[in-house]
């Protein structure tokens, strides 16, 4: 399976993919959608991310609390 950076990447480099961008005018719709979709991946990530630390640091809070 290809990765949809792969799937971009072919479209704007291949020659018959290219021209159609470039023919049908897509390259900007191309790229935008390109980056809202990147951005989301990464936002995705971010909050992945965030959803894991959470329970270290209450785990930390906890342990340095007097008891």
């Amino acid at each position: 399976m290809r990765s949809a950076d792969a799937d971009y990447a072919s479209a704007a480099v291949d020659a018959a993919p290219a021209k159609e961008l470039r023919l049908f005018g897509l390259a900007g719709w191309t790229i935008d959608r390109f980056v809202k979709r990147r951005t989301r991946l990464h936002v995705l990530q971010y909050e992945a991310t965030r959803l894991r630390e959470k329970p270290m640091a209450w785990c930390l809070l906890r342990s340095s609390a007097p008891t």
